[in-house]
């Protein structure tokens, strides 16, 4: 739905997973990808990257898409700081997540 711009109707689909498998990362970061960039809710983008990260905390490529929304929407880099060093404490040695805080 996401795809053909039907952002609402994605949503709708992604709360309803996120309430059949409320322990999943996926439709939790779908929804704060949607709510940050497409619907404009900043509030409900940061509470859904903070329960897919809480959900999967080992999957480094949720902290970098939540340091990137608190860089490109929020404008707040010490955020993006915070949740990238808080990944390299779950996932010390990440690569990724090390290149990106050194990035910033």
């Amino acid at each position: 739905r996401k795809s053909i711009e039907d952002y609402e109707g994605a949503r709708e689909a992604w709360e309803y997973a996120s309430a059949l498998r409320p322990k999943n990362s996926l439709s939790f970061g779908n929804l704060a990808v949607l709510y940050g960039y497409y619907l404009k809710n900043p509030v409900l983008a940061e509470k859904n990257h903070l329960k897919a990260i809480e959900n999967d905390p080992k999957l480094p490529y949720l902290y970098a898409q939540a340091a990137d929304f608190y860089i490109e929407v929020l404008n707040q880099p010490e955020k993006a700081r915070e949740i990238l060093q808080k990944g390299l404490q779950m996932i010390p040695g990440d690569d990724g997540l090390e290149s990106a805080l050194e990035n910033l």
